[in-house]
């Protein structure tokens, strides 16, 4: 077949999902311990699965750490400031109820940003903002003020201590980049206390 479909004709064909954590778009709050990422990385790679629930909606945040780093959805758009200062924007990119693999750089070596979208470059930018260090939370799918509640699935999330190259993101969308990144939140472990999970 040619066109994405198949058949069986013997057997049956079983798939294993995929395990997320799903926020409703109203309160639900998932946040790490407090840590300065930063100084530990000058240049690093965000890299995370969604599914949101919807492609409007306005500003949804991802990942948050207050004053520092922020990714969000902005109806369907993807939104990366890597100092909370100046942002890159990929467009129209989202579609309600699908899943994408979303990969966030900066490279401290020349202030580049980049989006990639299903291992595919959508944005590229300068940053013009000062890197931001020290120790602070990390908020996904929240502000650590309670708003910018994102509506949609999250998982796999991971923070590189080095900008993935277009190759690299590439493999980590197919599944064949396999080098441990420095923090890890699978989002597989099954549900927090009401609405409240700390990481």
């Amino acid at each position: 077949q040619t066109d994405g479909t198949f058949e069986i004709s013997k057997g049956k064909l079983e798939c294993l999902s995929l395990t997320s954590i799903d926020l409703d778009g109203v309160n639900d709050q998932v946040y790490t311990t407090s840590f300065d990422f930063r100084t530990t990385a000058p240049s690093y790679t965000m890299a995370f699965w969604m599914n949101p629930d919807d492609a409007s909606g306005g500003v949804e945040r991802l990942i948050y750490q207050d004053g520092k780093i922020s990714i969000y959805k902005s109806d369907d758009d993807l939104v990366f400031s890597p100092n909370n200062g100046t942002a890159v924007t990929a467009s129209t990119v989202f579609t309600a109820g699908q899943w994408f693999h979303v990969s966030c750089s900066f490279n401290d070596s020349d202030n580049a940003m980049k989006i990639y979208i299903d291992g595919v470059e959508k944005a590229t930018g300068t940053d013009g903002t000062t890197n931001t260090t020290g120790a602070q939370y990390f908020y996904f799918g929240q502000k650590h003020d309670g708003s910018g509640n994102y509506d949609g699935h999250l998982r796999d999330i991971r923070f590189y201590d080095y900008t993935l190259s277009a190759d690299q993101v590439s493999s980590l969308y197919s599944g064949t980049y396999n080098v441990t990144p420095l923090h890890w939140y699978k989002l597989d472990e099954g549900t927090g206390a009401a609405g409240t999970s700390v990481i």
